[in-house]
């Protein structure tokens, strides 16, 4: 686990660390150093990404990341993109991302949707955006 421009990542894989100067930034938001790592295999990426939301502008929060939904799920490399909140706190939103590749997840994170969220990062969030990227291990379920 480590912060990274603001951003707490883990992978199950060495990240190259990021640049010193956007780490100086302290922004909520991965910088681009976050699109060029390469840090997946070749196969599907799952994300788990966390927002907390600052008082009073949960409401807020949680309409901005919504209107991500329906663009983030027209991408050609997303298999899913599925926002939770918490049950026992209403500042806490959570994404379910599932990604055909690391590519697809790099062209994701460039689109302008995005980008017009990450503009708005600082002044919405109470803390760093807590991003998680998976390899899954198992087989899947057969349901």
């Amino acid at each position: 686990m480590e912060l990274r421009g603001g951003v707490l990542l883990y992978a199950a894989q060495a990240i190259p660390p990021i640049d010193a100067e956007i780490a100086e930034k302290g922004h909520l938001w991965p910088e681009t150093n976050y699109q060029r790592r390469s840090v997946m295999t070749e196969g599907k990426v799952t994300v788990i990404a966390r927002f907390k939301a600052k008082p009073g502008l949960e409401e807020t929060v949680k309409k901005e990341v919504m209107n991500l939904v329906s663009p983030t799920r027209a991408e050609a490399g997303c298999i899913n993109y599925d926002l939770h909140q918490s049950s026992e706190d209403p500042a806490l939103l959570m994404l379910y991302e599932n990604w055909v590749s690391k590519k697809a997840l790099d062209e994701h994170l460039a689109m302008p949707h995005l980008e017009a969220f990450k503009a708005k990062a600082d002044e919405i969030l109470a803390e760093p955006l807590d991003i998680t990227l998976w390899e899954m291990i198992s087989e899947p379920s057969r349901k």
